[in-house]
């Protein structure tokens, strides 16, 4: 009972932060990266947004798009991908879209709906957009870290998302969505505390959290529930 309290508690502030990152003020929030590149030896960049990506092996990468601020024009391709690849490491980012200025990105995040004219501004302001392995870095330790971590978080997902339908958005309130994803979660609390190798209040916080994300992205009935609240 103790646990489902805590993790009940820890469910009411992790619901808000498992939307997608935004940030697409560009007046603040740089960070500096150093490089090894003569042309460039240093450039701040902003992430802007980011979405977590679920593959097979991994929940723990996300995509992302940065602003990159003082590229010199005498930096070849590979030159910028390896900016963007250390940008990209640091940021646990596996595909990253870099763009010149935050008016590109809030253009790119709503791409589909653009006149010619934005998709010209748009396609004018993309610096580039390159993939990363981060798996390959990875020890075989830490791969399997990773897949333990990834079976787990669907695991509770899909049980919670299958207890949540039952309910229906007509029926489903936000008492029993806690009460529904807070309870099957603690059938899980041993497990969840021996993968994360974390004390459980820790582990529970990390979980939560990527389970919430995991839910926004796999389960409807949560989709349809927090875009109504």
């Amino acid at each position: 009972m103790k646990k489902t309290t805590l993790i009940l508690i820890c469910l009411f502030s992790t619901i808000i932060s498992a939307q997608n990152f935004v940030d697409l003020d560009c007046e603040t929030g740089f960070k500096k990266i150093q490089t090894e590149i003569e042309s460039t030896p240093q450039v701040d960049y902003k992430l802007i947004y980011s979405q977590r990506k679920y593959g097979d092996e991994s929940f723990e990468f996300s995509e992302g798009i940065i602003v990159i601020k003082q590229i010199s024009d005498e930096s070849t391709y590979n030159d910028i991908a390896q900016i963007i690849g250390r940008i990209g490491v640091e940021n646990n980012l596996t595909k990253i879209i870099a763009l010149r200025n935050c008016d590109a990105g809030r253009l790119y995040l709503r791409k589909n709906e653009l006149t010619s004219e934005q998709q010209n501004l748009l396609s004018e302001s993309v610096i580039a957009e390159v993939d990363i392995d981060l798996l390959k870095s990875l020890s075989k330790k830490e791969k399997k870290k990773h897949k333990k971590k990834r079976d787990l978080i669907e695991l509770v997902s899909k049980e919670s998302c299958k207890k949540l339908a039952e309910f229906g958005t007509d029926k489903l309130t936000m008492e029993s969505f806690n009460q529904i994803v807070s309870g099957t979660s603690a059938n899980y609390a041993e497990k969840t505390m021996k993968i994360y190798e974390l004390p459980f209040e820790e582990s529970v916080d990390e979980f939560l959290n990527d389970l919430m994300s995991h839910l926004m992205f796999d389960c409807q009935i949560v989709r349809e529930f927090m875009n109504s609240q």
